[in-house]
């Protein structure tokens, strides 16, 4: 089962520039990180006080075991203020039924590797404005700047700010963002990349 998971998630993972990029010149602020001291990804997001609905996500769509796993992973997590936001889409989402749409939806917001916001504002200064990322699902999330803080948009168009600080554990980092980035199909047509 965990290969299927796995599977599902996405295995292979993707260069990330963003981990290896140069650092500014250390004199401007950087986004605050929290260290948990022995967890996995899963127990970060399980402890965070505003991450509770992913965490269920998690849970419905049967992939705690790869966030608890070996395997390295950034999550812009969606808060719980995010999928109230969606009303009863969200409710329905967490769902058994709807476990695919659900699995799709947080592929869209899983990064492969350990990529901190430090290393996403770095690549966004090294990119002249912007960096850009691809998710396991296959999409693409770009990065930039509202003044001090980091906006991601999909590329399907829905943007979100980082939130909170970002909880780096053992195998990857978790940072709260304020909408969820991708939404399930609610009769409108895909849009062309």
């Amino acid at each position: 089962m965990t290969h299927t998971i796995r599977t599902l998630l996405g295995s292979a993972l993707l260069p990330l520039a963003l981990a290896t990029a140069a650092c500014g010149s250390g004199e401007e602020e950087q986004p605050a990180l929290l260290t948990t001291d022995g967890e996995t990804l899963n127990q970060a997001i399980a402890g965070h006080r505003e991450l509770g609905t992913i965490s269920e996500a998690l849970s419905v769509a049967q992939l705690n075991e790869v966030f608890d796993g070996a395997g390295s992973y950034t999550v812009l997590a969606p808060t719980d203020a995010a999928f109230d936001a969606l009303g009863a889409d969200a409710e329905q989402l967490l769902s058994f039924e709807e476990r695919p749409v659900l699995i799709g939806l947080l592929r869209e917001h899983v990064l492969p590797g350990h990529v901190t916001p430090t290393a996403i504002l770095a690549a966004i200064e090294a990119g002249g404005g912007s960096a850009t990322m691809t998710t396991v699902g296959g999409g693409a999330v770009r990065f930039t700047l509202d003044g001090e803080t980091i906006v991601t948009t999909h590329s399907n168009g829905a943007s979100a700010r980082f939130t909170d600080e970002a909880a780096e554990s053992g195998n990857g980092v978790v940072v709260p963002i304020d909408a969820v980035l991708t939404v399930p199909d609610a009769g409108a047509a895909p849009v062309d990349q």
